[in-house]
C-alpha cells in the first residue's frame, strides 16, 4: 500500500519541487508563509497567545521529569573584574551557573544591591522553581511566596524545594474569591492579590 502511494505521489513531489525552486511562483509562496508565520506567532494578538502558550505548556510538560533543567531563562554571564564567574556553593549548581546568574543579576545587579538580607522576595512567575531555590540559601531574605500559572509547575516547585514558608498560587485558587473579570485584567488581579497576602503576612 505504502509502495504504490510512494509511486504516485512521486511524480507530483517532483514536480511541486521543481516549481517552487525554479519559478517566481514558488517564491511567492514562501514568502507569503513566511509573512503569515510571522503575523500569527507576533503581531496577531489572539493567535500569538495561543500559538505560544500551546508552545510554552507543550513543552513545561515534556521536560516534567527532566531534573537537570532547573529554570527556563537563557542565562546571563555575569563576570567579575577579573574574568571570574559567580560562585555557587553546591557542585551540583555549576550546571545551573548561567541561569542563576541572571537571578543574581535581576535581585541585585540592577539595583547595585549588596544583598538581599531582611528584604521580602516576591518571585513573579517562578516557571520550574530553580530560581525559588537559589533566592533561598546564597541571602538572608525571607522569601515568603512565588507565583506561578503553569500546573505542571507548581508541581515541579513543590517537589524542588521545602516551601514551609512559601506559598505557590495557580490562577484558580487566587480567582476562586474574586469575581469574574476579563483575561485583560487578570493578570491585575493575580498581583494585586499577591500584594495583599504580601501585606498580612
Amino acid at each position: 500500500m505504502w509502495i504504490l502511494l510512494a509511486v504516485c505521489w512521486a511524480p507530483a513531489s517532483i514536480l511541486t519541487f521543481l516549481v517552487f525552486k525554479y519559478t517566481q511562483a514558488g517564491e511567492k509562496v514562501i514568502d507569503a508563509s513566511e509573512g503569515l508565520f510571522y503575523y500569527l506567532t507576533y503581531q496577531s494578538k489572539w493567535a500569538r497567545k495561543v500559538i505560544w502558550k500551546f508552545i510554552y505548556n507543550t513543552f513545561s510538560w515534556y521536560l516534567t521529569n527532566d531534573s537537570k533543567l532547573a529554570s527556563l531563562n537563557c542565562g546571563y554571564a555575569l563576570l567579575t573584574e577579573n574574568g571570574e564567574t559567580l560562585q555557587l556553593s553546591s557542585k551540583t549548581d555549576k550546571h545551573h551557573r548561567f541561569q542563576y546568574q541572571m537571578y543574581h543579576y535581576a535581585a541585585l545587579g540592577i539595583k547595585f544591591q549588596d544583598s538581599l538580607e531582611g528584604k521580602r522576595v516576591l518571585d513573579l512567575g517562578c516557571g520550574r522553581g530553580g530560581g525559588c531555590k537559589w533566592l533561598y540559601w546564597p541571602s538572608a531574605s525571607s522569601l515568603k511566596s512565588a507565583l506561578e500559572l503553569t500546573s505542571v509547575h507548581i508541581r515541579q516547585v513543590s517537589q524542588r524545594i521545602n516551601l514551609k514558608e512559601s506559598i505557590i498560587l495557580n490562577t484558580s485558587q487566587v480567582m476562586s474569591k474574586t469575581l469574574l473579570v476579563s483575561r485583560a485584567h487578570q493578570t491585575k488581579v493575580l498581583i494585586a492579590k499577591m500584594a495583599e497576602h504580601l501585606t498580612q503576612s
